[in-house]
């Protein structure tokens, strides 16, 4: 009887399979050597797609830029915080499919701080966000994960430094819909001219 084949994260059966018999065996024999030897090239070809390990640039196309606090710079490629009365909060809906059943294993922002030489009192935030909407009317949602830009010192900040979250193990759900919130600094030693210039998600087998 013909079993399924299976996924493999590690690909730890690739190459040590069994050799094809010269005995004259059959039947179960001849077909696990087959199974194993079409299970190498499933894994061959997860490996070879990048679905074991994968990086995603997060569009940065805001659904909300809340407060106005954020403008494009002159590139039109990035966004640059333009007040610090508050952190503000770009909202970017993740477009397209992510592939369901995989694992969102990190998000991670690369900016560029900006200070009047101190770390500011109240830095950047990074969150990866859901909404579930198999509950009509009243989808439920939440954080995946929050994470407070804790770069230091001073002059650290303020050149292009990644934070964000890493070590997560969430499994994508086809019913989600998913948005990362990015916050800029405020309060007591802030300035104009944070630069976000890239959010990456990072997928795992």
């Amino acid at each position: 009887m013909a079993s399924a084949l299976v996924e493999d994260a590690t690909n730890a059966d690739f190459g040590t399979g069994p050799t094809y018999p010269d005995n004259g065996d059959s039947g179960t024999v001849w077909w696990g050597v087959q199974k194993s030897a079409v299970q190498q090239l499933c894994d061959r070809s997860q490996e070879l797609h990048g679905w074991n390990s994968l990086t995603y640039n997060v569009p940065l196309i805001p659904s909300l830029n809340s407060s106005s606090r954020f403008d494009v710079d002159g590139s039109g490629l990035i966004w640059a915080q333009i007040s610090v009365t508050d952190g503000g909060g770009l909202y970017f809906p993740i477009g397209g499919r992510l592939p369901v059943g995989r694992k969102i294993t990190a998000v991670t922002a690369l900016i560029t701080g900006a200070s009047d030489g101190t770390l500011p009192a109240v830095m950047p935030t990074l969150k990866l966000q859901y909404l579930d909407y198999t509950t009509l009317g009243s989808p439920t949602g939440g954080d995946i994960s929050s994470a407070t830009d804790a770069t230091t010192p001073n002059a650290a900040y303020v050149v292009a430094h990644t934070f964000g979250s890493t070590g997560l193990s969430h499994t994508i759900n086809a019913n989600y819909q998913y948005a990362v919130k990015f916050t800029g600094a405020t309060s007591t030693h802030s300035a104009v001219n944070l630069y976000l210039r890239r959010i990456t998600l990072t997928l795992a087998y």
